[in-house]
């Protein structure tokens, strides 16, 4: 993956590869491109410009934001690692091509940053209230909404795989964290939430896959 001012030496390079190596395979085999990103200013945020914003300070910018920390507070969760998901999800959920304007109301909007949709739902999903053995029902219809739903899950992030486009999987995991926040969060709901959702959040690199075992083991 990168910046789409790179194009012209991505096409040069690779054919140059192709005349030393002629037949071969070139790698990479895929290249994803993306736009710029746009500051609050509307102009294209450049290093050669100065004052470009760096991700660590971006990082503790959206750490130390209010509903970044009382969310973690309020479900015992890690602001640090709600803070991964808002950020990386906040790109995920965009086009490639599109130029993207970052700012810290964005990022914690949920109707403009899928991050921190997901990154809430996480939150309530683990909530440590919501603990305990399966329980499957399926006469429940919350529960059964989520199990049909882990079928689809499977599917669709395979097809995307294979097509090289995760937005599809990226917003199919968005409609379900805002169906997750109109209903109420019974302890067999957020468990069941929380086995579709994890699966989610590793394939998108959002959580690690320790993360996503350590609260399978709470389930």
């Amino acid at each position: 993956m990168l910046g789409s001012e790179w194009r012209g030496l991505i096409r040069y390079c690779e054919a140059l590869l192709r005349r030393l190596r002629p037949g071969e395979e070139i790698h990479p085999t895929d290249n994803l491109m993306h736009g710029m990103v746009v500051g609050e200013t509307g102009d294209a945020v450049k290093s050669s410009k100065g004052g470009a914003l760096l991700v660590d300070e971006l990082f503790e910018q959206v750490a130390t934001a209010g509903p970044v920390a009382g969310l973690a507070r309020r479900y015992g969760g890690d602001a640090e690692r709600l803070t991964r998901i808002v950020l990386l999800g906040f790109f995920l959920g965009r086009p490639l091509q599109d130029r993207i304007a970052l700012t810290l109301d964005q990022l914690l909007d949920p109707r403009r940053n899928v991050g921190w949709s997901l990154a809430q739902a996480w939150a309530r999903a683990c909530d440590p209230r919501h603990d305990g053995m399966p329980d499957p029902d399926p006469a429940d219809p919350g529960y059964r909404f989520v199990l049909v739903q882990s079928q689809r899950h499977r599917r669709l992030l395979a097809k995307c795989a294979e097509e090289l486009d995760l937005l599809p999987f990226v917003r199919f995991h968005y409609h379900l964290t805002r169906w997750f926040a109109g209903v109420q969060a019974t302890p067999r709901i957020a468990r069941a939430m929380r086995a579709v959702l994890g699966e989610g959040l590793v394939a998108l690199g959002l959580v690690g896959a320790e993360v996503g075992a350590e609260v399978a083991c709470r389930s």
